[in-house]
């Protein structure tokens, strides 16, 4: 993806993807080939 900078935030897996303007970002990432997988670690709260 040209124009975007991948920058380490030096913890495990994580990278910040940058980009000068935000909603080129998002349109360019979503127009990535991708699936959605849930996140076990991820509970909702439920008030409880």
């Amino acid at each position: 993806m040209v124009g975007v900078e991948i920058v380490p935030t030096f913890r495990r897996p994580h990278v910040t993807l940058c980009h000068e303007q935000l909603d080129e970002l998002v349109t360019r990432l979503r127009r990535c080939e991708h699936r959605v997988l849930p996140n076990p670690y991820n509970v909702a709260d439920d008030g409880m």
